[in-house]
């Protein structure tokens, strides 16, 4: 997601309405890089708004994603994060605590090519695990 401007255009392009709490939704998320599992997003929106829902708030992050404006992240073992940068890029995922950090290293773009006719392939996820660098620093690490 560029913007929440961007966000809430393209889903008026695409047929969708644009409620206040898709606003919202959008402005929350509008530059987050620390991919905020379901709950945050929800705790983060009724601060503002508490009379939203999380049901709401669930759809919302589905419709988002369902029109290329936020990614679903699903990491083993991990609740589903969320990303606003939906170009192509991977993600290191500390071991110790938790954080998922962006990373400009993808996959060659001539993957799909290799995989051949027998699979079509969608899209495709790096993850690489280890301990980021401030957890590396703090004494007893």
């Amino acid at each position: 997601m560029k913007s929440a401007e961007e966000a809430l255009r393209r889903l008026r392009k695409k047929g969708l309405r644009v409620t206040p709490q898709r606003m919202a939704l959008a402005k929350a998320l509008e530059g987050d890089t620390r991919h905020p599992v379901a709950e945050e997003v929800y705790q983060r929106i009724a601060s503002i708004m508490p009379t939203i829902s999380r049901a709401t708030v669930y759809k919302g992050l589905e419709t988002l994603c369902n029109v290329g404006e936020l990614q679903e992240l699903k990491v083993a073992g991990d609740a589903v994060r969320y990303d606003p940068k939906t170009e192509a890029h991977s993600h290191c995922r500390c071991r110790k605590c938790g954080g998922l950090f962006d990373i400009s290293f993808c996959l060659p773009e001539k993957l799909p090519e290799r995989v051949g006719d027998d699979f079509g392939v969608e899209g495709a996820e790096t993850i690489l695990h280890g301990i980021c660098k401030r957890c590396r620093e703090e004494p007893n690490a």
